[in-house]
């Protein structure tokens, strides 16, 4: 969902989302009309924002970003328990 909220965001506007699950692994896809990677930043001082791809890279299994010249897409791969 940290994915979905940043896309909307950040990114100008929202293009595209998937979900799929296969094995032990929940897949989940977000595009939108931003270009570049994602930074990791972590505030020196609590705030109310800022955390959100350190979030997703911690959590997640594994991730991929895919940059084009007019939007990025960015698939994080989950354990399911």
């Amino acid at each position: 969902m940290e994915r979905l909220t940043n896309a909307i965001r950040r990114g100008g506007s929202f293009a595209g989302f998937t979900v799929a699950i296969q094995d032990d692994r929940g897949r989940v896809t977000t595009s939108d009309h931003q270009v570049g990677l994602p930074v990791a930043t972590v505030p020196d001082e609590p705030t109310e924002g800022g955390y959100g791809w350190s979030l997703v890279c911690t959590l997640a299994a594994s991730c991929a970003v895919t940059v084009t010249a007019t939007s990025r897409t960015i698939t994080v791969s989950l354990p399911v328990m």
